[in-house]
Parts: C-alpha cells; sequence; structure tokens
C-alpha cells in the first residue's frame, strides 16, 4: 500500500489534534498548580527520591489499590478465557430464551 497525500495529511491532522490536546492538558495541569499554591520554585526543589511521610504513604496506597485492582482484572480475564466458547450467557440459566 503507497503512501499518499491523503495519508500524509491525515497524520498532520492527527498530530495537530494531539498538540491541541496536549497545549489543553498542559494549561489545566498548570491551572491546578496555581489553584494548590505550587510554585516552580517548589517543583524545582523538591526531592523525588525522599517524599515526606504524607505523600509516601498515599503513594502506597494507591500503588497497593491499583495492584488490587490489576489482580482482579486478571482473574476476570482467567475465568473469561476458561469459559467455553460459543456458549452464550443466556444458556447457563435454565428456561432463559435467546433473541
Amino acid at each position: 500500500m503507497a503512501f499518499t497525500e491523503q495519508d500524509f495529511s491525515e497524520q498532520e491532522q492527527a498530530v495537530a489534534r494531539l498538540l491541541d490536546e496536549f497545549l489543553r492538558l498542559n494549561n489545566q495541569f498548570d491551572a491546578i498548580l496555581k489553584a494548590q499554591g505550587v510554585t516552580e520554585e517548589f517543583l524545582k526543589d523538591a526531592d523525588t527520591e525522599n517524599p515526606p511521610p504524607e505523600l509516601k504513604a498515599q503513594l502506597e496506597a494507591a500503588k497497593s489499590a491499583a495492584k488490587r485492582a490489576g489482580e482482579e482484572r486478571r482473574g476476570q480475564a482467567e475465568r473469561e478465557a476458561k469459559a467455553p466458547a460459543g456458549l452464550a450467557v443466556s444458556a447457563h440459566r435454565p428456561g432463559a430464551i435467546r433473541l
């Protein structure tokens, strides 16, 4: 398949949309930082390797919640993979009518 001018134009439009979205999100982020009173100096001076204890506890809680959610999704995917193919959900319920 040859690369055409239309393909190139579509890619340019996609890049332009991504740039617009990036700028919009960047502006939102800046507004949030300003509303919280966070300055650029604070961000430059922040030690990312040694966060405050409160932030460290929040990060650990978020990591454990993400890990639990991932394990739940993995378990659900494994159950779905083990389900026999071709059987509809209604096939497991007696008296159910398939439409």
